[in-house]
């Protein structure tokens, strides 16, 4: 259940945090994922914590029973 949760919760983030993450998880480095994005270092940082945040947010508020 939790799996499927944060599946779901992974595919509903912007997608440019989506990218970031997926990268990120593949093991690639900032440096890497933001010459593939063509984004800075920076923006690949920023995009990492708010994808973080929104999916500490998503399980928190599965942990609370909300729907």
């Amino acid at each position: 259940h939790s799996r499927q949760f944060l599946s779901a919760g992974i595919a509903g983030l912007p997608p440019k945090q989506r990218q970031v993450m997926a990268w990120t998880w593949d093991g690639f480095s900032d440096a890497e994922i933001a010459g593939q994005l063509g984004d800075s270092e920076a923006a690949v940082r920023k995009n990492r914590s708010r994808a973080m945040k929104n999916l500490r947010r998503l399980l928190a508020d599965e942990g609370r029973g909300a729907k």
